[in-house]
């Protein structure tokens, strides 16, 4: 969201679709027209001023972000209100950033940049409704991003590194993420990914 707020608006359901006797989809005459201009609504106005990642999970809504290089945090949201999540408390780890979001069987996976010892690094961590576990920790630099997407690619869940390292990496299980290489642009961060008609681009 826009100076770390989060909007909301109502646009009106998609009009049914009438089946021709070919059994092919065609639009009803009387379509739904979206109006204008859109009125959208303040929901909620976070303690941070970049929200970059907006995610469904187990029927909530989770809200990621940070200010400038930091103060990493995440929010949920269950309909009612929205909740600081405290997950530098409950991680116990320096979150500078959070950058991306993805749920994946069963899990909120939550990409991040987190800081130790002076030293800055991407790292991945999953929540299952109650724990926060941290899933896996890779090179990252100061000025830049850390993990900035994720895709889900064959049935496997990769992510990317927004730092100069610029890696992908593959998930294999449960704190087994391995680098499947880099775009050939050598120190040049990698920023999304998407699984498409068989390939994954990023």
């Amino acid at each position: 969201g826009p100076n770390g707020r989060i909007y909301r608006t109502d646009l009106p359901a998609p009009t049914p679709t009438e089946t021709t006797t070919t059994g092919t989809p065609t639009p009803t005459p009387t379509a739904t027209a979206v109006p204008t201009p859109v009125t959208w609504q303040l929901s909620y106005e976070a303690p941070v001023n970049e929200l970059k990642a907006l995610e469904v999970y187990a029927g909530k809504l989770y809200a990621g972000g940070n200010s400038g290089q930091g103060n990493g945090r995440l929010f949920e949201y269950d309909g009612n209100q929205w909740t600081d999540l405290d997950l530098a408390a409950r991680t116990g780890a320096d979150i500078q950033m959070v950058g991306a979001l993805e749920a994946f069987n069963g899990r909120l996976y939550i990409g991040t940049r987190v800081g130790e010892m002076g030293t800055p690094h991407v790292r991945l961590y999953y929540y299952d409704g109650a724990n926060f576990v941290a899933d896996f920790t890779g090179p990252a630099s100061w000025g830049y991003a850390g993990i900035e997407d994720f895709a889900v690619h064959d049935g496997a869940l990769y992510a990317v590194n927004g730092s100069p390292a610029g890696e992908v990496y593959r998930r294999y299980g449960d704190a087994d993420w391995q680098t499947v290489g880099s775009p050939p642009e050598a120190s040049n961060p990698v920023r999304a990914a998407a699984s498409y008609a068989g390939s994954l681009y990023v």
